[in-house]
């Protein structure tokens, strides 16, 4: 997972985890065309976003590229603040050990 705020950042995120190529920007097996291809292709729609890879639904064996948006995030954060902290522990054990 990487928090993304711009596309430079995007880019190199892209290379170094995703197509795994660090530092280089250049993917030995892609031509020029290919590569801003397949970086025009999984660009997010906004910035800032949380990219992070998971195993792809439709081409199973592969992974995709995914995004969670700063909506998604602040959604989460409040439905969060509205719930109490507890300590998890709290949920896990009693006096005697594992419930």
């Amino acid at each position: 997972m990487k928090l993304l705020t711009n596309i430079v950042e995007y880019r190199t995120w892209l290379f170094d985890e995703y197509l795994l190529f660090p530092g280089s920007g250049i993917n030995p097996l892609m031509n020029n065309e290919e590569v801003e291809e397949l970086l025009f292709q999984n660009r997010p729609k906004f910035f800032p976003c949380i990219a992070y890879v998971t195993p792809s639904e439709s081409h199973p064996g592969t992974t995709e590229v995914k995004y969670i948006s700063k909506q998604q995030v602040e959604h989460w954060a409040g439905i969060m603040g509205k719930l109490p902290a507890r300590n998890n522990d709290d949920d896990l054990f009693n006096q005697d050990g594992w419930r």
